[in-house]
């Protein structure tokens, strides 16, 4: 049975030389680890994003009221809070630029 090269002869991923330069035993999972890490928090974030969207167009908001324990629905207020700023930073951004305009002819 063939053996396989020590882990000093083992070639790495790709994305592990921009985190370790030198030849080490330390796998590349907490590069990754973190990485994911803030693919959750921006998805997250975007599905606030979405939630307060519905809620400025159509006036349907999650109701954190049916919450009972009230350190849940304060994460689930600051949560949505979240997205609540984040939506008013882009409509911000899409009020001040050029690329965008107003339709004058209303809801379709």
């Amino acid at each position: 049975m063939p053996t396989l090269p020590n882990s000093a002869e083992r070639p790495r991923p790709p994305h592990c030389y921009y985190f370790y330069t030198r030849r080490s035993t330390q796998s590349c999972t907490q590069p990754m680890a973190i990485a994911r890490l803030f693919h959750y928090a921006f998805d997250a974030v975007l599905l606030s994003t979405v939630a307060a969207g519905v809620r400025r167009s159509s006036g349907f908001t999650p109701n954190s009221e049916a919450i009972s324990d009230p350190t849940l629905r304060s994460i689930a207020d600051r949560y949505l809070g979240v997205g609540e700023t984040i939506f008013d930073m882009i409509q911000a951004t899409a009020v001040n630029s050029t690329y965008f305009k107003r339709d004058t002819k209303g809801p379709r």
